[in-house]
């Protein structure tokens, strides 16, 4: 079998969830008896009225082609790689130009359709809604993102559609003390964006409540004014904005934590909460359906999206019976999840949609 992955996704968001999902099992497919082509795209415009193929490199049955994005590249239809595939899978909600195999997407969430507004929105739902409606497959990340599906785009409940669960690197535990003498503990660490329905600001507002507890800000772009005003305001000389880090460098932050702090009111599924129990980091986070999904009862749910909530949740972690139950019950939880798992299952799938 014959899989084309176009992976337009990197052009502008190449160390997000999603890039990483399709990373992840990409490189795993291969080992299944799947022949993989990536579709990549150089540099980030591009001019003329189609894809030009710049370089194709064959590695076995992995196959990478190199092409030249056009004008919004990542609104159109994908016009190069495909090469007789049987199967095409894009990474951010596109089609393929003339292609007579089957068509598999990935719905990860339904943030555009629940929180933005304007032609942000109205363009990004014409879209997912064209893909979806296009495939001859779909892949939800959780239970969670497929109510959604079913809630947002009711006429595809008779598309097959299967429930794959992300996976994380379930490797062995990290020592923190490669960090450095510069770590301060203890730390509440924030991974990833922080606008809107993300609830930053609640996380700051109940840090500044923990007496000496400070906070790492991992990921997520520069810090916007506001942002820094607020931290400057509330956590002065208690807060660090870290921006990217590497996997590894974020798993020895997750070890050194004193909790992953997550008010997130949405997630389609929440990669840090699991990354961070794999890693004997204590999570405090929001309860919405994709989190209890995903983590069980082994990580601390605020009641409600409030500072005092947080800082009860927050206050809990210094009984230590109850930090180890989190911290040992944790880890072992998260190794459930796993990328080969989510790769050996979306083989499967992809076998089931071409047959």
């Amino acid at each position: 079998m014959h899989v084309a992955i176009d992976s337009v996704i990197n052009l502008w968001y190449p160390h997000g969830g999603i890039a990483k999902y399709f990373r992840e099992v990409q490189r795993r497919l291969p080992a299944l008896g799947i022949d993989v082509e990536v579709i990549t795209y150089r540099g980030l415009t591009g001019v003329g009225d189609c894809s030009s193929v710049t370089n194709v490199i064959n590695a076995g049955n992995f196959r990478q082609t190199v092409a030249v994005p056009r004008v919004f590249e990542r609104y159109r239809k994908c016009a190069v790689g495909i090469h007789d595939s049987d199967i095409f899978h894009s990474s951010y909600y596109r089609l393929p130009q003339k292609f007579d195999g089957a068509v598999v997407t990935t719905v990860h969430d339904f943030i555009y359709e629940r929180f933005a507004v304007g032609p942000r929105k109205w363009t990004h739902v014409a879209q997912k809604r064209r893909a979806v409606m296009g495939s001859n497959g779909i892949i939800c990340v959780s239970r969670a993102t497929h109510s959604d599906l079913l809630r947002f785009i009711p006429e595809a409940r008779d598309i097959p559609c299967e429930v794959i669960h992300n996976g994380i690197d379930i490797s062995p535990l990290l020592s923190a003390d490669s960090m450095g003498s510069d770590i301060v503990s203890p730390f509440a660490l924030f991974v990833g964006g922080r606008t809107g329905y993300k609830n930053f600001a609640l996380a700051v507002e109940a840090c500044a409540e923990v007496e000496k507890l400070h906070l790492f800000v991992v990921g997520g772009g520069p810090l916007a004014p506001a942002q820094r005003s607020l931290l400057e305001l509330r956590l002065r000389g208690r807060y660090q904005y870290l921006g990217y880090v590497t996997d590894e460098e974020l798993k020895r932050l997750y070890r050194a934590a004193y909790c992953l702090i997550y008010p997130s009111s949405f997630e389609g599924f929440g990669i840090p909460v699991l990354e961070a129990m794999a890693q004997g980091c204590p999570v405090v986070c929001l309860r919405i359906p994709s989190i209890e999904e995903i983590a069980g009862d082994v990580v601390l749910f605020c009641s409600d999206p409030t500072t005092h909530s947080l800082v009860v949740q927050l206050r809990r972690l210094l009984d230590p019976d109850l930090r180890d139950f989190l911290v040992k019950s944790g880890a072992k939880h998260a190794r459930q999840f796993s990328w080969d798992a989510t790769a050996e299952r979306t083989s499967s799938f992809y076998k089931h949609i071409a047959e």
